[in-house]
Formats: C-alpha cells, structure tokens, sequence
C-alpha cells in the first residue's frame, strides 16, 4: 500500500517550516505500534496510556518511545517535546518541521546530541508496504563509541516507522508491523487475524449480538471448506467453565460440503444469541465468557473469546 505525499507550502525561519505539517507522531490515548525487531528481539509495541496537564499544555504518556515511559506532545512548532514532572523541564526530541538538510540539537538518547533531516520525501520499502513520503532523520555519532541511534522513518499520519540503533552487539532495526491509531487499525504488514466482537460489555436484558472478523491482509486469498451448511458457533460459559447456552442447539444444518474464499480483506459472520438456558430461563447475574469459532473442516483453526457481565435492572 501506498500513502500519497501531502503538498505543503513551506515558509521557513531558523530551519523550520512553519506552515501547517503533517502529524508525525499521533498522540491520542489508546494508539499503538508494534514493531519487528532485526536481526533479534522480541516485538516491542509502542502505546499511549494516558494524558494529563503540566504547566497549562497537554502531554501524552508513551511508552516505548524511549527506553522509559515518557510524557510527549508536539508543539504549534512542530516540535516533539518530552516533559519532566519533576524539574518541570521539556526538552526537544525531533524537530518534525525542520528543513531537509538541516541539523538541529536534540535530547532523544543519551548517545545523540545532534540529528540532521536527510530527506522529507523518503522511498522505502517496510514490513506494511512501500511508501515515497517518509521523513528521514540520520543521527551523527555522538558521545558513545558503539551504542545510540542511528536513523528513524516517520510516516505523516502514521508515526515513527523504523528506527535502527547501535549497540555494542550490533546494529539492531524496529520495524513498524502495525498501526491502530484513533480506535482503527490504519496499517498492518501481511497477517491473518480472528476476533469476537460483542455489541455490549454489561447486559441487563436476554438478547446479545456477536462479530466474529476474519481479517486476512496478503495478496492471496484464505480458502475455508466446511462439511455442512454451518459456518460457525458461539457458546457461553459461566465462572465455573461450564456451557450455558449453545448457538447451534436445536438448529438444523444442509449436509453439504462447500468454500469460502476470504480476502485480501475481511470476512464478518454475525450472530443475533439469547441469554437464556436450555430451560429458557434468564442466565442469573455473574461473569460469563462468550466463545466463538469457525466451523472449519478438520481442527477449528479459527477460535476466539470474550468476556462480558450480566447485571438485570442494572
């Protein structure tokens, strides 16, 4: 996939554009980025937790984006800033509107002191496709022989895509794999994913809606073979594991074999389910779990789970 270069015209003073700039580094409550790690590492995920008011501006606690956690916000300057509560210090972390070639000062690992924009219309290829509008960042050597950053990728809209970094074991790259930003999934490298969807959290009534997703992001499509006309099933369980309620009880199924071609995309079955019991009688208050499969020929390939509360009269 592809994101397109947004056209900006760009006035500039002391190295920075001060027209308006794309956002470099989304900072809304609940983003995350998850990030391969070569040639070793386990993924690391990059979050906003919370937000909160220091000195009348609003910062963003991420974690991941530094070696600590780190309250962050950019500035009408374009400029990500980090914030210290305790010495009420911000200190500058990339300069976003920075002119290409130039260099500024920056506090973004012990190890770097300065950073230089290399190119605000970068081509480069990542785990989530091929783009031609990345903003790279080289940082010069600094105070460690053999350790500190080397070079990022920033996305507009999507945030840092890759950084490389050197340590006294070798160079070692993060690459961004996925993306959810403002509640959606905006950019993903190739995967298959299931997932059960409820419509509530708390039901005080016998009636509940479920979303089972099969989201498949490759070029070739998933191919699922069934041995009848049933394509999927969902049961509830109570605290104790025991199964409640079964989708499939009392319906009939067409002994057929057929297929299902799902993808590039997704692929959403909807189930409409009581919560009653065999009795028909109204499941009693508790913590339930609600679990939901493909009916896949061979092993069930495809399962997922979720857990919700009954609270009648709530």
């Amino acid at each position: 996939m592809r994101e397109s270069a947004i056209p900006i015209a760009i006035l500039c003073l002391s190295g920075i554009a001060l027209a308006q700039q794309p956002d470099y580094l989304p900072l809304q409550v609940g983003n995350q980025w998850v990030y391969q790690v070569t040639p070793r590492g386990q993924p690391v995920v990059m979050e906003v937790l919370k937000s909160d008011t220091f000195d009348e501006n609003t910062y963003y606690l991420t974690r991941n984006f530094l070696n600590a956690d780190t309250w962050l916000r950019t500035t009408e300057d374009v400029a990500l800033v980090s914030y210290n509560p305790e010495t009420k210090q911000e200190s500058v972390l990339v300069l976003f509107g920075a002119v290409e070639g130039s260099t500024y000062k920056t506090s973004i690992d012990p190890c770097n002191s300065s950073a230089k924009v290399i190119s605000r219309s970068l081509g480069t290829r990542l785990p989530i496709g091929q783009f031609d509008n990345a903003l790279a960042i080289n940082y010069p050597p600094g105070f460690c022989a053999d350790a500190g950053l080397e070079t990022e990728q920033y996305l507009p809209y999507i945030g840092l895509v890759r950084r490389s970094r050197q340590t006294i074991a070798g160079p070692i790259t993060y690459d961004l794999s996925y993306a959810r930003i403002a509640g959606v999934t905006v950019i993903s490298g190739p995967e298959v994913t299931f997932s059960l969807t409820l419509d509530r959290a708390v039901y005080d009534s016998t009636a509940a809606m479920a979303r089972l997703t099969l989201r498949v992001v490759q070029p070739d499509s998933l191919r699922l073979n069934f041995r009848t006309s049933q394509e999927f099933d969902l049961v509830v369980r109570n605290e104790a594991g025991d199964v409640v309620y079964r989708w499939s009880d009392g319906r009939a199924f067409l002994q057929a074999l057929h297929s299902l071609s799902v993808g590039p995309g997704e692929k959403n079955f909807t189930i409409q389910f009581s919560l009653l019991d065999a009795q028909r009688t109204p499941l009693p208050k508790g913590v339930y779990t609600a679990e939901a499969w493909l009916t896949t020929e061979g092993a069930t390939l495809y399962r997922a789970q979720v857990a919700f509360e009954i609270r009648p009269g709530k």
